[in-house]
């Protein structure tokens, strides 16, 4: 009787006990429920905004990954769990600075916002920029850290791009301010002999003063037509700029030899040439033939020896053709003031020039012309140099058999 009383408190305990199991579990499975749903819920949370979120361990190793990550990236969460972060995504440069803000991290110090670019899986760089929140376990110290990011690459490029188009208008407009000084000085410098030997001969035909002989009026006449040649190069070069910039210019092929060309801009220039002071020597005997424009090889001979007057006053200067296997090839040498080698690139600039326009007249656009003449027959120009010692400038003018009925192509100002 006593065991059956023993046995009956025994099993009501047992039932007792399971039934306070069961409350447990079934309390258990609550709270594991509602942490799966906070987990669920955080993770859509994380995975929803377009904020680029990542939780690292005390090591640096990646925790959590939101979907922003994934997409910026290429790499899925599965792919960069437990991976040392700054070595999936980091240049080498940006590894070292991450890692001493990494360390201030770990010793709880504030971080401020900074930032790094992100190498996706394509290659691909972005930039982001970061913030963090700390995470620490119960005795205090770091135990997560979560980043939180914004890809700011198109902004940092608009401002790229807006400061880049500031500086540029601001060159614009010095350039054009310079242009405007030089301009008016140089289409003023003609008209004041102009003005001076006409009215003479005016005064002379009016009886106002003696009567002027032959020879003497024959003088002025040459005075006034260097002045009115002079001009008439100065508005064709600004006529250039303006149908070239417009991508007015066609180009009209037919046969030409650079040689005769070259003989004929020579014969031309002899005038200038005597009262410069400078022997010419042309080196341009055999026939070097080809197909372009020869208007334009005429202007880039004429602006080329017209350079070498202006700068190699008193001395030689040399003008050779020479026929290459696929190209024609000038060479323009003079013994004049030269062009220090920071200079040499920008000499090919419009309106840029590498001395004082105070000192040597002109608009700075010779060169530029000659330089998008050549871009348009696809060739080449280029300087060899130094102060004092001259210049010689080189061109290499491409063999390009385009028929008379074939399209012209046009200028395209660089």
């Amino acid at each position: 009787m006593l065991a059956a009383l023993e046995f009956r408190a025994w099993y009501a305990r047992a039932q007792a006990a399971r039934a306070e199991a069961d409350r447990a579990l079934l309390r258990l499975r609550q709270v594991e429920e509602a942490l799966r749903h906070e987990r669920d819920f955080s993770a859509a949370v994380l995975n929803t905004v377009a904020a680029l979120i990542v939780v690292l361990d005390w090591e640096g190793r990646v925790v959590r990954f939101n979907r922003a990550c994934e997409k910026l990236t290429g790499l899925c969460f599965d792919e960069v769990r437990g991976h040392v972060f700054w070595d999936l995504y980091l240049t080498t440069e940006q590894k070292a600075s991450l890692l001493a803000t990494f360390a201030k991290s770990k010793r709880g110090e504030p971080l401020p916002y900074h930032e790094n670019d992100w190498i996706a899986k394509d290659g691909r760089k972005r930039r982001v920029v970061w913030s963090h929140a700390f995470l620490y376990d119960e005795d205090g110290e770091v135990e997560f850290i979560i980043g939180t990011g914004i890809d700011v690459t198109e902004t940092r490029e608009a401002e790229a791009d807006r400061t880049r188009l500031y500086h540029e208008a601001l060159d614009a407009v010095r350039l054009r301010d310079e242009f405007l000084s030089i301009a008016s000085h140089e289409l003023s410098t003609p008209l004041t002999p102009l003005e001076l030997q006409v009215g003479s001969v005016q005064r002379a035909l009016r009886g106002d003063a003696a009567p002027l002989p032959p020879e003497r009026l024959l003088d002025k006449m040459d005075v006034v037509a260097r002045q009115v040649e002079r001009l008439k190069r100065l508005v064709d070069d600004l006529l250039d700029v303006s149908r070239i910039t417009a991508g007015k210019v066609q180009l009209r092929h037919e046969q030409v030899d650079v040689a005769a060309a070259a003989r004929d801009t020579a014969l031309r220039f002899r005038e200038q040439l005597t009262r410069a002071g400078c022997e010419l020597r042309v080196k341009a005997g055999q026939p070097v033939a080809g197909w372009w424009d020869r208007t334009r090889v005429d202007q880039i001979l004429s602006n080329l020896l017209s350079n070498a007057i202006k700068y190699g006053a008193g001395k030689p200067i040399d003008l050779v053709v020479e026929e290459g296997a696929d190209a024609a090839r000038i060479l323009v040498r003079d013994q004049g003031i030269g062009i220090a080698p920071e200079q040499q690139a920008r000499i090919f600039g419009r309106f840029e020039r590498a001395v004082s326009e105070r000192h040597y007249g002109g608009f700075g656009l010779g060169l530029w012309i000659v330089k998008q003449i050549l871009d348009a027959f696809g060739g080449t120009i280029r300087v060899e140099s130094a102060p004092d010692r001259g210049s010689t400038f080189t061109v290499e003018l491409p063999r390009r058999a385009h028929a008379p009925g074939e399209e012209r192509p046009e200028f395209q100002v660089q």
